[in-house]
């Protein structure tokens, strides 16, 4: 051994072993020597590139074992590509979760408004206007999203910074996953954001209840 590198990324070559090929194909079975899978190479003239991997292919056409070459962009640009392809199913299915959670969140908070008819009558005869009741439930729903915001990201900070960022780092020697301060305070306003979206409608409800008829409601 020659030596121990420290890399200055963290997560990024933690598990790599840099060591003399020809070494090692000596120390191989002979069916398995003189076999590589990736060659790495420095041209001189970077645009040059695609004429250059094409010119090689071109030569080990004709053998048994064919390559594959291309520039290290292309090869970024394709890995990118099929990652934003999985990125942009995960987003999809994220707006359909956050739909079907506003959805369930304005039942929920409509159910919540007609079981408490009594009690906003009862606030409206002695004196709170339609705005303070409308209010007062839009104040419900956006702490209660809020709370949500915040329990979802209690739960899941840690969960995406041990467990699934140390398996990808190990398995495919990803850097290690995190959650941004951007994005955790993205998520806390969306909580609160879709919880007031839920309630607009039962709030608007709430504000227009009669003081009898609330009084009269049987929940």
């Amino acid at each position: 051994m020659s030596g121990i590198y420290q890399s200055s990324r963290h997560g990024f070559a933690h598990h790599d072993v840099w060591l003399h090929w020809e070494y090692l194909n000596e120390g191989l079975p002979k069916a398995d020597r003189d076999r590589i899978d990736i060659v790495s190479a420095e041209i001189h003239e970077p645009n040059q590139g695609a004429s250059i991997a094409k010119a090689v292919d071109m030569h080990f056409d004709p053998t048994d074992v064919q390559t594959f070459s291309q520039e290290d962009q292309a090869m970024n640009a394709s890995l990118i590509g099929r990652f934003g392809a999985i990125l942009d199913a995960l987003d999809f299915m994220s707006v359909l979760v956050l739909g079907i959670v506003l959805l369930i969140v304005g039942n929920t908070m409509a159910m919540g408004v007609r079981e408490r008819t009594q009690e906003y009558g009862v606030l409206r005869a002695i004196g709170f206007g339609p705005v303070h009741v409308r209010l007062l439930v839009l104040v419900e729903a956006t702490v209660l999203g809020l709370a949500g915001a915040l329990l979802g990201l209690a739960l899941g900070y840690p969960l995406v910074e041990l467990p699934i960022s140390r398996a990808l780092e190990k398995s495919m020697s990803f850097a290690p996953l995190a959650v941004p301060l951007d994005a955790a305070l993205v998520a806390t306003c969306a909580g609160a954001l879709l919880g007031l979206g839920a309630a607009a409608l039962p709030a608007i409800q709430a504000g227009r209840l009669e003081v009898v008829e609330a009084l009269r409601h049987v929940g």
